[in-house]
């Protein structure tokens, strides 16, 4: 299982987090509009284990705090292993810094974390899926495309752990969305996650039409009522190789929405043949929000001979 360190290790490190929270994520532009704060432990053995806080801003209508603790058992050779979760969640205040969790998004994130933060903190470049790792490993319950900013405290590594306790853990958090190996560097991390909650793909596979074939996405917009109150400019940048891996497409489309929460695009190579390829990316007046590219599995065909 992946480590932490080996699923972020790729990111760009950066000097001042606060300066690039504020050159990306601008509270007035009304992305989000609470955050929700979790602590996950383990507690096993007289041992107890403790999991990254994960910050992950979100958009919806909350009034009030919440704190949500839930409490789970696992029965293990004789001996009873504990996860506790607390959650907070939490609305924002005012847009002007008057109290706590108002103001900008840095600010709301220095309510939470306080200033016991140190300077290896990481950004992730490009927008990471909720398909691929590093996301899924680090949050498989996130619905949206997201970028990443990892904060690191003052150390307070927990005690060592021992290999059987390792393959524990390593097994135990599935349902909380976690897919990595624990370490006890793990308590020292702040995971903080801002999605892109607008537009993702929630189909994606070949049309064939006698011998053309072509790319079907069906989206599913969250915001719909954005997209009849703003000017907004949507953009599907495509490209698309044969499984000779020569590029049959390659252009930027507008895209226009009906209203309705789930729109179907066609995306139809210049030329004929097989597809193999895909990459596509969703953008919202020229921000990226959404993003896919792999390869497609063809039929299969097997050489049985019988005796």
């Amino acid at each position: 299982m992946n480590k932490l360190s080996d699923l972020i290790k790729f990111f760009e490190p950066v000097s001042d987090w606060q300066e690039v929270v504020r050159n990306n994520f601008e509270r007035k532009s009304g992305t989000y509009s609470y955050v929700t704060v979790t602590d996950i432990e383990v507690k096993y053995n007289d041992q107890v284990f403790y999991y990254p806080t994960k910050i992950n801003f979100e958009y919806g209508y909350i009034k009030a705090l919440k704190e949500i603790v839930r409490r789970e058992k696992i029965s293990l050779n004789e001996k009873q292993i504990k996860i506790t979760e607390r959650k907070k969640i939490i609305p924002f205040g005012f847009y002007e810094r008057g109290k706590k969790y108002s103001g900008e998004i840095f600010q709301i994130i220095n309510d939470i974390v306080g200033t016991k933060i140190n300077s290896n903190c990481l950004f992730s470049p490009d927008l990471l899926t909720t398909r691929d790792s590093p996301l899924y490993n680090i949050d498989s319950n996130q619905k949206w495309a997201s970028y990443l900013l990892v904060l690191q405290r003052i150390s307070k590594n927990d005690s060592t752990v021992t290999p059987e306790m390792l393959d524990i853990l390593n097994d135990l958090l599935d349902d909380y969305g976690i897919h990595y190996g624990y370490d006890s560097s793990l308590r020292d991390f702040v995971l903080v996650i801002f999605p892109m909650p607008y537009i993702k793909v929630v189909e994606n596979k070949i049309k064939r039409n006698e011998s053309n074939e072509s790319i079907f996405l069906v989206l599913e917009v969250n915001q719909l009522g954005l997209f009849y109150t703003s000017q907004l400019k949507l953009e599907i940048d495509g490209l698309i190789k044969n499984v000779k891996k020569e590029i049959i497409y390659q252009k930027v489309e507008s895209v226009k929405f009906g209203k309705a929460k789930y729109q179907v695009i066609e995306l139809t190579p210049d030329s004929k043949g097989e597809i193999g390829f895909a990459a596509f990316s969703i953008k919202i007046n020229g921000i990226l929000v959404e993003k896919f590219s792999g390869y497609y599995i063809r039929d299969i065909k097997l050489d049985i001979k019988v005796k």
